[in-house]
């Protein structure tokens, strides 16, 4: 009796190094803690990585860009050709042909045209499609006037822009983060837009439907016409649709929108 209650009692006793349960307790509340300090940061790390990817995005579409006015005596290229349904990210169609725009052909890869803190199925797309075609609007109002129908002073139809058309390249936009809170139909819905829309839309006045997207904590990046890529925040502009983060940089079309 006497040995088997010894086995008993040494077998009862915590085994040598074991936590024990106040111990466990305490390191899951340190665990705890460190996380809670560390996610926030993580979170941040995560903002930055998107908005680097995103500037690179712009970046490289300076580089098409460069090529194809290279190859184009320096004029910009079409937002859209109506006739065959071909918009500068592709044809209008499921499912779309990136190769049939000769923008497109210089720019490759159709990632560039996505940015990663506009993911897909966080909006509707626009148009006819339904896969992703660009989350980057296109300044056609400066660029490719004729998109916008705009004449000039002596009632003649515009032609698409030159880079040495404007006195101030490094300022204005050609592509920017953009999106569209869309109430034409009725109800709202809230879409990509591949058009990037001035503030002032002569001779109609201000304009009420923004596509300049301040997805990246407040601001927009963009990519302007000598090449660079940089973030723009409002300034003294418009935050029309604040829900959406939908305003424009600036109350005027100048700089960043258009140039005389």
């Amino acid at each position: 009796m006497c040995a088997t209650d010894a086995t008993t009692r040494g077998r009862s006793r915590a085994a040598p190094g074991a936590f024990t349960l106040i111990e466990l307790l305490v390191v899951i509340a340190i665990i705890a803690l460190l996380m809670s300090i560390l996610m926030p940061a993580l979170g941040r790390a995560r903002e930055v990585a998107r908005g680097v990817k995103c500037l690179t995005n712009l970046h490289n579409l300076g580089v098409a860009m460069a090529q194809y006015q290279s190859d184009n005596r320096d004029y910009f290229w079409a937002a859209a050709d109506d006739d065959n349904h071909v918009y500068f990210w592709g044809t209008n169609a499921d499912p779309v042909d990136a190769q049939a725009s000769p923008f497109m052909r210089h720019v490759g890869n159709r990632e560039n045209l996505l940015c990663p803190d506009m993911p897909w199925g966080d909006y509707l797309p626009e148009g006819a499609v339904n896969e992703p075609t660009t989350t980057y609007g296109y300044n056609a109002w400066a660029l490719d006037p004729p998109f916008w129908r705009r004449t000039g002073e002596d009632g003649k139809s515009m032609t698409r822009r030159r880079g040495t058309d404007f006195p101030r390249p490094s300022e204005l936009f050609v592509f920017a983060d953009s999106a569209v809170y869309n109430t034409w139909t009725g109800s709202g819905v809230f879409q990509n837009s591949s058009s990037l829309d001035p503030p002032q839309l002569p001779p109609w006045g201000p304009n009420n439907d923004p596509t300049t997207h301040f997805r990246h904590g407040g601001s927009v990046h963009a990519l302007c016409a000598d090449g660079h890529a940089a973030a723009f925040e409002p300034g003294d502009g418009r935050v029309v649709v604040p829900e959406h983060n939908l305003g424009f940089v600036g109350d005027k079309n100048a700089p960043h929108y258009d140039q005389p």
